[in-house]
């Protein structure tokens, strides 16, 4: 049986994320794909990168090293795709599923000791919970009397990318010694050990000029303040601008 583009792209997805170097990123060769043409694999990519699944950072010798920017599709098997339903959900809600993933004892859960243990009397908890299964972010089965079994479900909360944003790590400049060209990126790992995945795969030195504090954010304010210099993915044409915007933070830190 013949799958739809759709499932095709969603498989081609799994196996990139096989390859990751990082968190959020991988180095593909080519090579390891040999199981589609030249122009099929291009174009998967190009569809990917399109649907913003992915950004191209550089292709080097047949290794193209890639962020991974969604990850809606968790697994694939012999049989068919499993999918990570979205929900949306309020802080509130939020934080109570999050409390929730940190009990134990799921299969006999009680609300009332919940609430007291994590003080959550101001909260009518018996109906976060209902809301949470109206969400479809949990299912509940009352065993008895106040106790129930609970089930998480495997979903992707509508506004974690909102979070991710506001994650803190650092922003970095990078320079390719022989092009002279520069990487805005940002990592929630020290940007040394950024710099040595980013080495790996590439034939020409990379350095590390700055680094300083930020979110994710951020990161993208400067992409999007520096568009008019911008190559691939992370990668932007030397200018002084950029090296003036890293130099002139690191001065008003001082």
């Amino acid at each position: 049986m013949r799958l739809s583009l759709q499932k095709q792209t969603q498989i081609f997805l799994n196996e990139i994320q096989s390859y990751k170097t990082g968190a959020d990123t991988a180095s593909i060769a080519r090579s390891a794909f040999s199981h589609y043409s030249s122009s099929s694999f291009y174009k998967k990519l190009k569809t990917l990168e399109k649907k913003e699944y992915i950004s191209v950072l550089n292709r080097t010798n047949g290794v193209i090293n890639l962020r991974i920017l969604k990850h809606n599709y968790i697994k694939h098997n012999k049989k068919n795709l499993q999918y990570k339903p979205i929900v949306k959900l309020t802080k509130i809600q939020l934080k109570v599923l999050n409390l929730i993933k940190k009990e134990n004892n799921l299969k006999e859960f009680e609300p009332s000791t919940f609430e007291k243990k994590y003080k959550l009397n101001k909260l009518c908890i018996f109906q976060m919970l209902k809301s949470l299964q109206k969400n479809k972010a949990i299912k509940m089965k009352k065993i008895k009397e106040g106790v129930y079994n609970v089930e998480i479900f495997n979903v992707r909360i509508l506004g974690e990318k909102e979070n991710r944003e506001q994650t803190e790590g650092n922003i970095y400049l990078i320079q390719n010694t022989k092009t002279k060209n520069l990487k805005i990126g940002f990592s929630v790992k020290n940007s040394e050990t950024r710099l040595k995945q980013l080495q790996t795969g590439n034939e020409s030195k990379l350095i590390l000029l700055y680094t300083q504090t930020g979110t994710f954010k951020d990161e993208k304010s400067l992409h999007k303040k520096f568009l008019k210099f911008k190559l691939e993915g992370e990668w932007f044409k030397f200018s002084e601008k950029i090296i003036d915007q890293f130099k002139e933070h690191k001065r008003m830190k001082q």
